[in-house]
């Protein structure tokens, strides 16, 4: 049997309910009686069917990712979206971590192209203050083989909005210059950019590999983010300085601690850590919820409602003022000069349609609708009670899925399961926890919770420029490498095994939580040199998008 994504096999509208949703199209809505992951079914479900954009909002960031990866499992990997809450561990004193500005950016840059996409994201998220779209808009480099923009001209751009300059770009963030050459590193590609000149002309673009400086596709226009959201000039660090400075007059300050934030932000050298001091700079702010379209559907997928949340992320954000060192604590931003007031995020959400589900302080006008959903049961790890269970079910003309998160597993399920349940579909996608629809005759059952492990999806985009290895004699121990089906790994070494009644030498493969493969020689598996620093790893890069030519390099707009 073939064995396929889920994504492939469902169809949606799935729920009766949301069929009802279509028809009255009410403001609000509770939705009650979901169990396991369903939630994650209901929510493709309202996206597919309703072709609309869709914002859930979630209790934490350990909720969203494990969701981001359920909706995937019916709507493919390019329809859901993660956007990480920016202030993982507030007044910490650091700028946002890199993977998560560049997936915030992901999102947000979808979110200015007009994509119709599910993003996922922690409560948090929606009080958080952000750049407005029109700021943003005007902060992102534009540019296309052909457009005249000096060499000096495009390094102050990038400098301005959070690029470093070096002799050799090899790291996110980094350009450098060489003659009539200006290598850059930005975000939301997959590979470092090449752009060659010709007097002020920019002659062509081209991605190019960091490790072996080759030159891979052309580029016919490129848009390159910021590395920070909020960025500032020269002008207003100045002007944040001397506010910041009349305080400590006017209070009493350390008179040396304004010296210290001018030293560290003379001529932008080093922003870390600015955001925590927001409120000192003149700029406009925004939330998400300026980025979204009054057709996007906000789904509140949590037993606890906005207000309670949106109290418990001021008091986690006031928790952690009381941590911040006291010489610079009469200068950082407060809890409300970071994050938008609770009533005025609560009012915003009254312009979208809103979901409920299984929210015990709902509005009180939400049009009630009820599923009937149960668990997946327990089962330990013993194949009788499965096989009884599926059975039963298969009796009571249930349709039987069993998600694998990966091809191998799903194979290993259909040896053990394919004759004692031969009805029983095997399918590639991932659930936290299964659960059967009894009014649907659906039973979907997770091998997470059959075998008592916790294996996710493998989610890397394997690079271009990454080289095949011809034999085991190119690795030496530890080296760290790529397999294609099962992704990064650490070579350990190579052992004959005895498989079938016939010896064959295999590469030892050591994979996270101490788990082996045993790879034939000659299968494939890619190195990946990892001694360039300060790299993280990247997941679903997006190129550049092909949005026609001009005569002049853009900054915003024309």
């Amino acid at each position: 049997m073939d064995i396929q994504p889920f994504s492939t096999q469902w169809s949606s509208p799935f729920f009766p309910a949301v069929e009802q949703w279509l028809k009255k199209k009410p403001n609000c809505t509770q939705i009650k009686g979901l169990a396991g992951s369903a939630d994650s079914l209901l929510i493709s479900d309202f996206f597919s069917a309703s072709g609309r954009p869709v914002l859930v909002i979630v209790e934490t960031a350990r909720k969203a990712e494990t969701l981001t990866d359920e909706c995937r499992t019916f709507l493919g990997d390019e329809a859901v979206e993660y956007f990480p809450s920016r202030d993982a561990v507030p007044y910490n004193m650091k700028s946002p971590f890199g993977p998560t500005t560049e997936a915030r950016f992901r999102v947000l840059a979808s979110l200015l192209e007009g994509k119709g996409i599910v993003i996922i994201a922690p409560a948090a998220v929606l009080m958080q203050k952000i750049p407005p779209p029109k700021t943003l808009f005007n902060r992102i480099v534009r540019l296309s083989p052909g457009d005249e923009v000096s060499i000096d001209t495009l390094a102050r751009w990038l400098t301005e909005i959070g690029f470093h300059r070096e002799t050799q770009v090899a790291n996110l963030g980094a350009f450098a210059i060489r003659g009539g050459i200006v290598d850059i590193y930005p975000f939301l590609t997959e590979n470092p950019l090449r752009l060659e000149y010709w007097g002020d002309t920019i002659d062509s673009i081209r991605e190019f590999d960091v490790f072996t400086q080759k030159s891979l596709s052309s580029k016919t226009r490129v848009e390159l983010y910021p590395m920070r959201e909020f960025c500032f000039s020269d002008t207003d660090v100045a002007a944040a300085l001397i506010n910041m400075g009349d305080h400590a007059a006017e209070a009493g300050g350390e008179p040396l601690t304004i010296g210290r934030f001018e030293h560290q932000w003379k001529g932008l050298a080093d922003l870390e850590g600015v955001e925590w001091f927001l409120h000192w700079f003149d700029t406009p702010v925004a939330s998400i919820l300026d980025y979204i379209t009054e057709r996007t559907i906000v789904v509140w997928d949590d037993f606890l409602g906005p207000t309670r949340r949106f109290e418990e992320t001021v008091e986690n954000y006031e928790r952690h003022l009381s941590r911040v060192p006291e010489i610079i604590a009469p200068f950082v931003s407060k809890p409300h000069d970071l994050l938008h007031r609770e009533k005025f995020i609560e009012e915003r959400l009254r312009d979208f349609q809103q979901v409920y589900c299984d929210t015990l302080d709902a509005p009180s006008d939400s049009l009630p609708l009820q599923l009937s959903v149960n668990a997946q049961p327990e089962f330990t790890r013993e194949l009788a009670p499965l096989v009884e269970a599926l059975a039963s079910r298969n009796e009571e003309g249930y349709r039987c899925v069993l998600l694998s998160p990966n091809l191998g597993h799903a194979e290993r399920m259909q040896e053990l399961l394919g004759n004692e349940c031969p009805f029983v579909e095997f399918a590639l996608g991932y659930l936290s926890h299964g659960f059967s629809v009894a009014t649907e005759r659906f039973l979907l059952f997770s091998e997470n919770q059959i075998t008592g492990g916790s294996e996710r999806p493998v989610q890397i985009r394997k690079r271009k420029s990454s080289i095949p290895i011809a034999g085991f004699d190119a690795l030496s121990p530890q080296d760290i490498v790529v397999h294609e089906d099962h992704g990064i790994a650490k070579f350990i070494g190579v052992e004959r095994v005895l498989a079938g009644g016939t010896h064959s030498d295999c590469m030892v493969l050591l994979f996270a939580d101490n788990a082996r493969v045993y790879v034939p020689i000659g299968d494939s598996i890619k190195s990946r040199n990892t001694s360039a620093k300060n790299r993280w790893p990247r997941h679903f890069p997006r190129s550049a998008q092909d949005n026609g030519t001009g005569s002049k390099a853009e900054r915003g707009n024309p």
